[in-house]
């Protein structure tokens, strides 16, 4: 991928985070704990899905510019720890997520 295309993607990402952002901007701590509907996920755990969705699949772009026939799909050892990574993090407060979630943008 050329320069200018991997610019173009980290300002895409980016631009993402900021839409986030703003729209967690004035979410208090509770409503960010809040669940809004049995089997959706609170805010927190969006965040930490987002944070923790990004490094896995740079992982997997890295990968596909490496190995001739990568494998990309997720496997189930790989589901789990993606989910629990948003499991685990379900009670962390909402301006440490922002901040990790910044952190990976970064």
């Amino acid at each position: 991928m050329i320069s200018s295309e991997n610019q173009q993607l980290q300002q895409d990402l980016r631009s993402g985070r900021d839409a986030v952002l703003a729209a967690v901007e004035g979410v208090s701590e509770t409503e960010a704990h809040q669940i809004p509907e049995p089997g959706e996920w609170a805010v927190v755990q969006l965040l930490a899905h987002i944070t923790e969705l990004q490094p896995f699949w740079i992982s997997k772009a890295v990968l596909i510019t490496q190995v001739d026939d990568p494998q990309i799909t997720r496997t189930a050892v790989e589901n789990d720890e993606r989910l629990a990574a948003v499991t685990d993090r379900s009670q962390d407060d909402l301006a440490g997520l922002i901040q990790q979630m910044n952190a990976v943008n970064d």
